[in-house]
């Protein structure tokens, strides 16, 4: 969701996608909604610098840049609350500039459950949780799992 947030990124402008979602028949969506990136982040309006990456051939930016991952998350979740979307939570464990190194030793997942905690409290808060659908916890488990070497 906020990796192409940016001016001339795919999801640039929040309500034209979700206009484009129902448009389409569909009426739910999957993000990443960033928790280990969230979790590190001193407060809501915090700016992280998403890293880049020119030869990924889906869902990524070309170059570096800033994001306010909370502030984006809740506006998306806003939009779709009012367009009654329903929206799975993901992750696919992104990183950023500033914490590059969020999934390094998750010795448990103590630190993980945290950081998702962190995410779905800021959402009640905001009284965005009841677009939720569901969390999905760690990503197409246990393929893109920082938690691999745990079931080995």
């Amino acid at each position: 969701m906020a990796v192409m947030h940016y001016k001339g990124g795919a999801f640039e402008n929040y309500d034209k996608v979700t206009n484009e979602l129902l448009e389409r028949g569909f009426n739910t969506v999957r993000i990443d909604a960033f928790p280990l990136i969230i979790g590190e982040l001193a407060d809501n309006n915090q700016e992280v610098t998403i890293p880049g990456d020119s030869l990924r051939n889906w869902g990524q930016s070309d170059i570096d840049r800033p994001h306010k991952v909370i502030r984006e998350l809740l506006e998306f979740m806003e939009m779709t609350k009012q367009k009654k979307i329903n929206v799975i939570l993901s992750t696919w464990n992104q990183d950023c500039k500033e914490y590059p190194d969020v999934k390094k030793d998750l010795n448990t997942t103590a630190k993980y459950w945290k950081a998702w905690d962190k995410v779905l409290t800021i959402l009640e808060e905001n009284k965005l949780l009841d677009r939720v659908c569901y969390v999905d916890l760690d990503q197409e488990f246990p393929y893109f799992s920082p938690f691999n070497n745990e079931i080995d």
